[in-house]
């Protein structure tokens, strides 16, 4: 059975609309409005609806005795909710009428609050993280030589301590091979640390400290067996990584090493963000170039389009680095 469509019906379903809805006609005087709007603007202005410029006037700034506060383009009323009003022209029955709709946002509205606050939780992690990592090859560099002077120290102590039994047992000839075998080995270590203070095995000690913090060496070719152009070779790949991540963003190198002859030549690239400028060197790089130029190398930059180190290191006549550690053992 159905029933008759009426005006009444009509209007009972237009007043019962979850939404705000009104029509002015084109001198602005209200037409018709439904009682989500009446009540919205009771409490927007405190006073019944009667034209559009009064509705407009109170969506651009909110009488303040009305509690509600505007946030962009939605409005926080004293219920808790929050609206959002809207205005388009219409027309109907060869007339034109100016139509405003309101619309209850509230879930949406504190979802996008938390979805931002969120978001700049995760901003401020990530430049903590970044400060963190930024500082983190030099950090691991510092701990390196931490523990180099350590072991050196308690060489030292050792030794003395050997070289003091020594003597007070009247210096046995027998004792003798040994406390020179030490001694040898702990004045190595210290003209390692006041010469070069890399060791043979800084390229490993490299590799072990980027992986620490989620960065990466990449390597084309082979490291060349002389040890001092080892230690310049990874002082430069140091220099890169730390200049990579603490300057352009980025997490690896990509280093390219090919021996010609008496020399090892090494291109160094980044995953990172190109510079911006001609780049103008620093400490670092200045003191990096001034070990390669002294040992008779060469060295070379190209900030455009990407970033590039080059260098040129002689391989001298020094011992390779499995043939010393062969005889160590």
């Amino acid at each position: 059975m159905f029933r008759r469509l009426t005006r009444s019906s009509i209007r009972e379903s237009f007043d019962n609309l979850p939404s705000g809805v009104c029509f002015f006609s084109r001198n602005g005087m209200l037409t018709l409005c439904n009682r989500a709007m009446y009540r919205l603007v009771l409490l927007l202005t405190g006073q019944d609806l009667q034209t559009a410029g009064d509705l407009d006037g109170a969506l651009e700034s909110p009488p303040a005795s009305g509690g509600v506060r505007r946030d962009g383009d939605s409005y926080l009323f004293p219920d808790g909710t929050v609206w959002r009003f809207s205005r388009n022209g219409v027309t109907g029955g060869g007339r034109s009428y100016t139509e405003y709709l309101a619309f209850d946002v509230t879930a949406l509205y504190r979802a996008a609050r938390t979805l931002e606050e969120k978001n700049r939780d995760l901003r401020e992690m990530a430049a903590r993280m970044e400060r963190i990592t930024a500082n983190a090859v030099a950090i691991m560099r510092e701990e390196e030589l931490l523990s180099m002077k350590m072991r050196i120290h308690n060489e030292v102590g050792s030794s003395v301590l050997a070289a003091r039994q020594f003597f007070l047992s009247g210096c046995p000839d027998e004792q003798k091979p040994e406390l020179l075998s030490r001694w040898r080995r702990t004045v190595a270590q210290l003209l390692g640390e006041l010469g070069d203070e890399d060791e043979t095995d800084a390229f490993r000690e490299l590799s072990h400290a980027a992986e620490a913090i989620g960065a990466g060496i990449e390597l084309t070719g082979e490291l060349p067996k002389s040890p001092s152009a080892l230690r310049l070779l990874t002082a430069a790949m140091r220099e890169c990584l730390t200049n990579t991540v603490r300057h352009a963003g980025g997490r690896r190198i990509f280093v390219r090493v090919c021996v010609r002859g008496t020399f090892a030549e090494a291109a160094i690239t980044n995953d990172g963000r190109p510079p911006e400028r001609e780049i103008t060197e620093g400490g670092g790089l200045s003191s990096l170039r001034a070990r390669i130029e002294s040992s008779g190398g060469q060295m070379r930059i190209q900030s455009l389009p990407v970033f590039s180190l080059c260098v040129t290191i002689p391989m001298k006549g020094d011992e390779p680095i499995d043939e010393r550690a062969d005889r160590g053992r």
